[in-house]
This record gives structure tokens, C-alpha cells and sequence, in this order.
């Protein structure tokens, strides 16, 4: 090769590693450098391809009172506890002691603090604007009008990509409903729902939490599917949401094939003289359901995420990541499974209808999966890499070809 041509090919060898890199790291980060985004309302989970700590967090959120009427503020502060651990961000929103629907706004005064507007409320959230290290960051917190409830404060913080921790909770603060508020006071789990609850199932799907909708293919992207299950790990357990177009039950089965048969159960079955929905876990031992001695065993129904609204059961519950049952070990953590999806009527929560049939009230996934990954199932959720990819390998060919232009 010509020395003329030398220093030129050097610095094209550069540029081609240099956007290569680039391309690749912004593929792998997904940080919140300038505030967690709305997808993550519900998870709490920053997109950083890591698990959150299982020590204690080195940070505190405190309020400044314990008791506050509606329509009046409370001080919430998030400080870091060491002088030696400042934080570069977090998430955090108000909700009732079991639940996580978001309650009430925040504001502040201090910069490098923004709002998001989780399930259509406003400013129902507070992010950062930066990941500056920061010791403290204070908000203003507003209570809505016509609450009678504990809340306590909820936050995700973190220290870098890969070190953050999850669930970093406040004291709890009674809000007292003042009188003279028209209507009369409500509990948060019992806030009339609307279809925004729904819609706001979708979010982080492919991306915070994995997801199984149908029966139309794309309908987890088209946000209308008429069934659908979400899962997300969550230290040694597993959250699960679970929507069905049903007023009896819907029903999630884990087999280890793609049929009825020693598959885990846990249904949603909504009460209509108690109007909520219960959950339990039962069992099938072959085409058949089973209830089992102890229901609740392993399972956490989320009561304020648990619905009937517009003709769909609604409810997010939590199971232990390695149980038993019926002499048949479930590592909800490790292993792989087809989701079965199923609705139907119901008797109560442990005595499940054979499920409908007409036109069809029963759904398998295509494939197996582990209910702690993020993919969408049968939606293609893997593009996003596989798009990467491909601009990565036609990066490299052009600048290889390029490169051998040069001799």
C-alpha cells in the first residue's frame, strides 16, 4: 500500500471501531441518564440489564409528617444514609401500603427534578434530569381530594448502571379526608378503575417485564389484546399481571409442555356480590382443575391492581419463585414454560367451569419461556436486537469494504 494512503486508513480504522462502539454501547446500556421514563411506572425496574441489590439500601426516604389532610402537602426527602454512596437517580411515587397504583402529585422547587404522569395522573411520579451524584433531593407531595387511606413513598435508586435498589420505602402517612369534601371518602383499593388501567398493563412489555397476549398477533403493540400475561422477576419471586375478557375467571397455567397436565394454576375469579377479585392456585392433574388444601400458599394478590373493568378481569399477584406442589417441583426462577391461558365461569375462587370453548377460551403460547426474561412472546420482541445486529454487521462490511477500496 502507498505511504500516502497509510495515515488515511488509520484514521478510517478508528472511525468505523469508534461508531462501532458506540452503536453497540447504546444497544447495551439502556441507563436512565436524564430521568426514568413512564414504562416503568408499574416494574420500578430501571432498563439496565442487572439485578437490583438484595442488601440494604444506603438510602432513606423521609417525610416530614405522618398525618396530612387531603389537599395538604407532606415533605418527602430521599438522602443518601452514607456520605460515601451518593445516588445518580431515581424513581418514586406515592401508593397504599399494598399496592402500586400511583396517588396524589409531587413538585419542587430545586432543579434536576422532573414529573412523569403515571396511569394518566399528573405528576404522579418524581425522576431526576441528570445523573449527577447527588446526596438529597426533596419533593412536595400533595394529597388528593376525598382520600381516607395510608400511603406510604416508593422509590428505585441508583448508584450506576449496575448497582441500584428497588423498593427503598417511607414511614407511613394517614390522610384524613377534611370534611365538607363532596362525596363521600374512598379507600384507594377501592378507586372506581377505568380503562386506563388496562392500557397501563402494557407498558414496559419487551422491555421491563415479558409479556403473552393475543389472540391476534401484534396486539401486545397494538395495546387490545383480549388476553394477556405479564411477568417480571422480582428478587426471589415473580409478578405476574393477568387480564382476561371475562367476567368469571381468568386462569395462568405453567407446563412443561404445550398441553393440560401437571401445569400450576393460579386463577383471577371476580366476586360479583363483593366486587373484587379473588386469586388462588390450584392444579391440573391431567384435563381436569384441582383446588388445592392451601390456596394462598405462595401467593400475593395485589388487591388495588385487581379489577373488573369494561368486560375484562384484571389482577397482579406475586409467587414465590420455588414451591411444591403437588408433589411436583415449580422454579418459576430457573426453568422453562409454556403459558396457558384460560377463561371461564366460576363458583368461587377454588371451584373453576370447564373453561369456554366457543370460539375458543383457551391459549398456548408458541414456545417455552422463562418468566423472568423480557421477550414478547410470538410478537417478534427480539427485533430490536436482531435490528442491531444487522446495522452492526452492515457497518462493519462497509467499512471493511472500504477499507480494502483504499489498497
Amino acid at each position: 500500500m502507498p505511504a500516502y494512503l497509510q495515515p488515511k486508513l488509520a484514521r478510517l480504522t478508528m472511525l468505523c471501531r469508534t461508531v462501532l462502539l458506540l452503536a453497540l454501547a447504546g444497544h447495551l446500556s439502556h441507563a436512565w441518564p436524564s430521568g426514568a421514563p413512564e414504562s416503568v411506572c408499574d416494574s420500578f425496574t430501571p432498563q439496565h440489564d442487572a439485578r437490583a441489590q438484595v442488601t440494604q439500601a444506603p438510602y432513606t426516604l423521609e417525610v416530614s409528617n405522618n398525618l396530612v389532610s387531603t389537599g395538604s402537602s407532606v415533605t418527602v426527602t430521599l438522602k443518601s444514609a452514607q456520605s460515601n454512596t451518593p445516588f445518580a437517580g431515581f424513581f418514586v411515587k406515592a401508593v397504599s401500603p399494598t399496592g402500586t397504583r400511583a396517588i396524589g402529585s409531587f413538585s419542587s422547587s430545586e432543579n434536576g427534578i422532573q414529573f412523569r404522569d403515571c396511569a394518566g395522573t399528573p405528576q404522579s411520579a418524581a425522576t431526576h434530569t441528570s445523573n449527577n451524584r447527588k446526596t438529597q433531593s426533596v419533593l412536595s407531595w400533595t394529597a388528593p381530594s376525598g382520600l381516607n387511606s395510608e400511603v406510604i413513598f416508593v422509590a428505585t435508586v441508583v448508584y450506576n448502571k449496575t448497582t441500584f435498589w428497588e423498593n427503598v420505602r417511607s414511614s407511613g402517612v394517614q390522610v384524613t379526608a377534611t370534611s365538607g369534601t363532596p362525596g363521600s371518602a374512598f379507600d384507594v383499593s377501592t378507586t372506581p378503575p377505568s380503562s386506563s388501567e388496562e392500557s397501563a398493563l402494557y407498558a414496559g412489555c419487551g422491555k421491563t417485564k415479558g409479556c403473552y397476549g393475543g389472540p391476534a398477533g401484534g396486539c401486545v403493540g397494538n395495546k387490545n389484546c383480549d388476553f394477556l400475561v405479564t411477568y417480571r422477576q422480582m428478587r426471589e419471586s415473580v409478578v405476574f399481571q393477568l387480564m382476561g375478557k371475562t367476567n368469571g375467571y381468568v386462569a395462568l397455567g405453567l407446563s412443561t409442555d404445550n398441553k393440560m397436565g401437571e401445569d400450576s394454576v393460579t386463577q383471577c375469579v371476580y366476586n360479583r356480590q363483593r366486587q373484587d377479585i379473588q386469586g388462588a392456585q390450584s392444579y391440573n392433574p391431567g384435563k381436569n382443575n384441582q383446588a388445592l388444601s392451601n390456596p394462598d400458599e405462595g401467593l400475593q394478590v395485589n388487591a388495588s391492581a385487581s379489577m373488573y373493568v369494561d368486560g375484562r378481569v384484571i389482577c397482579e399477584f406475586t409467587r414465590v419463585g420455588q414451591q411444591t406442589i403437588s408433589g411436583k417441583e415449580f422454579n418459576l426462577i430457573n426453568d422453562f414454560y409454556y403459558l396457558l391461558i384460560a377463561v371461564g365461569g366460576a363458583s368461587s375462587r377454588t371451584e373453576l367451569q370447564p373453561h369456554n370453548i366457543a370460539p375458543v377460551g383457551m391459549w398456548v403460547s408458541s414456545t417455552n419461556t422463562k418468566v423472568t426474561d423480557t421477550e414478547v412472546l410470538g410478537s417478534g420482541a427480539s427485533t430490536r436486537y436482531l435490528i442491531t445486529i444487522h446495522v452492526l454487521l452492515l457497518l462493519s462490511s462497509l467499512c471493511f469494504l472500504y477499507s480494502n477500496s483504499m489498497f
